[in-house]
């Protein structure tokens, strides 16, 4: 009957209006008045909102990154598709010049929208043109634009309501309830106080030109204007170093997750460790040796104990971490263990380490075992990137621990790209990092190393305790030393705990 509608399913937004058509009218002061050359045509589009948390980030990076060549609306008729709506820079359905036009303001681009319409045969209002290009711009054609426009428009129009995102210039009575971020609002504020800054500056400025005021009123005018303006700044540099804790405490709250997660995967991956051990043994000594399949066991093994010397060790760590009580660290413990740990994967990327002690009893003062634990393993997996963008002939690790009058040390040193000079004070901030820029390719291990936390987590760990961790001079043949400093433990100390 001419009469069309629209409704919205599987919105992560709201789910008032997933099953109710929505009536639209071909009039624009929606009269009720139908449209006329539009029996048998129907729009599907699936619409996704980048940058706001909704799409899984690696799920959005590669939506994105296709949207440029098969994002916008496409049209079918009877199956097959009709060029050129929806190729690359067709806008036939006018959704870019919308957003140039601030019609609305909530995102509504062809890069926004996946989808197609679909003319049925026995619709003979559309006139294809001879060159087989698109289809006489008639009424057909016309009231099509406007149907698949007041479409789109009028959903996503629903949807931002629903978000709380303004949605007309101008619009009224409007607050915005949660489609900002707390980081965005302090964004905002930090811009606010900086452009008052620069308006102050200007107006002190503009001061000399009032000939109705004296001179010392036009001082004591520019130097309240000035001290306004560096208030302002001071205020918004303030804001700006609390952003940078808000990302702190945000990578820090996944990565504690993380960790739980480890710990749950560790403790449940345990109950499998003995039956994969035996029939790993079955096979290794039921095939005939020289085979393929019996090379293949062995090699099945020799990973299985590799990866049960990993569960190993960080179910350990995690066991002992649930007991909350700070012991002296045994260094020389800690290390070799640490490192034995890894012996297969320094195998696997040709990194020969070497230890050195100077002294025997190396104890910290009290800590966590786990502490230590991500210490070690940020400064290795740091290490390892580093040698790797080298890729010197023999790659090497050399770790050196001993004490002074009242401190352990331990020096962490690799031969790898080095730390340039005027990197050296900001290797321990928070999101400083040295790795390539994360990419769809990047799994999350590399993601999450990849954060510039690692050493801010060794930096907090140490400093809690009265430590000190800091770039030195590295040996000859080696390019980077990061040295860890930290209290020794008092001899009574180690009494009590019957060391």
């Amino acid at each position: 009957e001419g009469n069309g509608y629209w409704r919205i399913t599987n919105s992560k937004i709201f789910e008032a209006v997933s099953s109710t058509p929505q009536y639209i009218s071909k009039d624009d002061k929606d009269e009720g008045i139908p449209f006329n050359y539009l029996k048998g045509v129907e729009l599907k589009a699936y619409y996704f909102i980048y940058n706001i948390g909704m799409i899984p980030k690696q799920v959005e990076s590669y939506i994105s990154s296709i949207s440029n060549e098969q994002s916008g609306i496409r049209v079918y008729r009877n199956g097959f598709r009709v060029l050129p709506y929806g190729e690359p820079n067709d806008d036939w359905v006018e959704l870019d010049e919308s957003v140039r036009k601030r019609t609305f303001l909530h995102v509504h681009g062809n890069h926004n929208f996946f989808g197609f319409v679909e003319i049925s045969g026995k619709n003979p209002n559309f006139i294809e043109l001879s060159s087989r290009e698109g289809f006489l711009n008639n009424e057909a054609y016309n009231e099509l634009v406007s149907f698949v426009y007041k479409c789109l428009t009028s959903a996503t129009y629903r949807i931002a309501s629903e978000r709380g995102v303004k949605t007309k210039t101008g619009q009224r009575n409007w607050e915005p309830t949660y489609s900002r971020t707390p980081k965005e609002k302090v964004e905002d504020a930090v811009e606010v106080l900086e452009n008052l800054a620069i308006d102050l500056e200007k107006e002190s400025e503009r001061i000399d030109d009032n000939s109705a005021n004296s001179e010392e009123e036009k001082n004591n005018q520019k130097t309240k204007n000035q001290e306004r303006a560096e208030k302002a700044r001071e205020q918004a540099e303030r804001l700006k170093e609390t952003l940078r804790e808000i990302e702190e405490i945000n990578m820090l709250r996944v990565l504690a997750g993380l960790g739980i997660v480890i710990g749950e995967f560790t403790h449940e991956i345990s109950q499998y460790l003995g039956p994969f051990e035996i029939d790993t043994d079955y096979l290794v000594k039921n095939l005939n040796e020289g085979t393929p399949e019996f090379n293949i066991a062995v090699k099945l093994k020799e990973r299985f104990n590799s990866f049960r010397v990993y569960s190993s060790y960080f179910d350990e760590t995690i066991s002992k971490n649930v007991n909350r009580e700070l012991k002296p660290i045994d260094l020389r413990s800690v290390i070799d263990s640490f490192f034995e740990t890894m012996r297969k994967d320094l195998d696997r990327n040709n990194i020969v380490v070497s230890i050195e002690y100077s002294d025997i009893d190396l104890y910290t003062c009290k800590m966590h075992m786990s502490e230590w634990a991500s210490i070690l393993f940020n400064l290795y997996s740091n290490t390892k990137k580093a040698i790797k963008r080298k890729n010197p002939q023999i790659r090497k690790i050399l770790i050196r621990s001993g004490k002074t009058d009242n401190q352990v040390f331990v020096e962490f040193i690799d031969n790898g790209d080095g730390i340039p000079n005027e990197n050296r004070e900001k290797i321990f901030n928070a999101f400083f990092t040295t790795s390539s820029p994360k990419s769809r390719k990047n799994n999350t291990f590399e993601e999450l190393t990849g954060t510039g936390l690692g050493l801010k987590i060794v930096k907090d760990i140490v400093e809690s305790y009265q430590g000190e961790v800091q770039i030195d001079n590295p040996p000859l043949n080696y390019t980077t030393n990061i040295r860890i400093d930290l209290p020794l433990t008092k001899i009574e100390e180690l009494e009590d705990e019957n060391f």
